[in-house]
């Protein structure tokens, strides 16, 4: 406890700081499995620093019921968690604002889920919500590769909204990987409907419609509810290519 109340003392020295709590941390990970105390668990939850410390301490931390302070400890070492107990599905699901306002460890907890499996991935869907970091590309990558992972899940974790356009063309590979029913091929369209417009129309641009998405089958209440979508957007399209021209025209005329 001293060497912590001198650690916030000094927070005036980063040096300093850094120094005291690395000779407190090699004490830490120095301890016995019987000597992690409860007020030195939360001490080092309420530090915060998760790098640094070693396997039997992360152990030690869940055994005290800081499932995210073990959580990222062992990312933190390259080691994975058991992300199937739902004591941490729990856990992760209650600090959702804390990973939202800690977007960096929110990312980290994320792509360690994304290279499990499909189910751990359903599981933590609280991560993929909207508010959260968008994924990506080398998530989403990560997410399409998956073996189980299916179009709706894709639908149920990914708001359209939040799809970058760095991810667009992936999306439309995975989407035109097989033939896709009429009934999904149009649940497809409307999904990248809703896409920024960049987005969309890049997405639009790499998907198959020759064999895996066959827009001429669909049926005629089917296509024309898709093209009164398509319309709007683009209504959208024009509106923003007008706006911008309106601006320029703006600005040329004063100077």
């Amino acid at each position: 406890e001293k060497i912590l109340n001198y650690y916030y003392e000094c927070d005036e020295n980063e040096t300093i700081q850094q120094n005291i709590f690395n000779r407190y941390q090699q004490l830490i990970n120095m301890l016995d499995e019987y000597e992690l105390s409860d007020k030195t668990a939360e001490y080092i939850d309420e530090l915060g620093i998760f790098t640094g410390y070693s396997e039997h301490v992360a152990s030690k931390m869940f055994n005290h019921g800081y499932y995210i302070t073990a959580m990222l400890i062992l990312i933190e070492l390259d080691k994975e968690p058991e992300f199937n107990l739902d004591c941490n599905i729990t856990a992760v699901s209650e600090a959702i604002e804390w990973f939202v306002a800690n977007n960096d460890y929110l990312e980290k907890v994320r792509f360690s889920i994304l290279n499990t499996n499909r189910d751990i991935i359903l599981n933590y869907k609280v991560l993929f919500s909207l508010g959260c970091p968008s994924l990506s590309e080398v998530e989403m990558k990560t997410l399409l590769k998956q073996e189980g992972i299916t179009e709706k899940d894709i639908f149920n974790l990914i708001h359209p909204s939040t799809v970058r356009e760095e991810c667009a063309k992936e999306l439309a590979l995975y989407f035109s990987r097989k033939y896709q029913s009429n009934s999904l091929a149009y649940e497809i369209l409307v999904y990248i409907s809703n896409f920024e417009v960049k987005t969309a129309i890049r997405c639009m641009e790499n998907i198959n419609f020759d064999t895996s998405i066959k827009y001429q089958d669909f049926s005629k209440q089917k296509s024309l509810i898709l093209k009164s979508d398509l319309m709007k957007y683009m209504i959208l399209v024009l509106f923003k290519v007008c706006l911008i021209l309106w601006l320029s025209q703006k600005h040329l005329v004063r100077n």
